[in-house]
C-alpha cells in the first residue's frame, strides 16, 4: 500500500486490518451506499482520509469513486467533474 497523505503504507495496512475487524466482530456495519453516488451494488469500501482511528472517520464510497477520490490531485480536472460539477461531493457533507 503507497503512503497517502502523510501517512505511511504500512499505517494505512495497519488501519485498514483494524476496520475489517470491527466489521467482522460487528462494531460497525459493512459499507452498503457509497456516499458520493449513492450505489449500493458492486465492491464498498471505507474510506478513510487521516487513518487515526481506524472505526472513525469513515465514508462508505464505491471502488470507481474510491479510486477517483485516490488520484484526484493527480487529475484534478476529472475529479472537479465527477465530483463537484456532478454535485457528488455534495453528499459527502451531508
Amino acid at each position: 500500500m503507497n503512503n497517502y497523505n502523510g501517512i505511511l503504507g504500512k499505517e494505512r495496512l495497519a488501519s485498514l486490518e483494524l476496520t475489517k475487524k470491527a466489521m467482522a466482530k460487528g462494531e460497525i456495519p459493512y459499507p452498503s451506499e457509497c456516499r458520493i453516488c449513492g450505489k449500493t451494488t458492486g465492491r464498498m469500501d471505507y474510506h478513510n482520509e487521516t487513518y487515526k482511528s481506524p472505526t472513525k472517520d469513515l465514508f462508505e464510497i464505491c471502488q470507481g469513486c474510491h479510486s477517483r477520490w485516490h488520484r484526484r490531485n493527480a487529475s484534478n480536472k476529472a475529479f472537479i467533474k465527477y465530483f463537484i460539477e456532478e454535485e457528488r461531493y455534495k453528499k459527502l457533507n451531508n
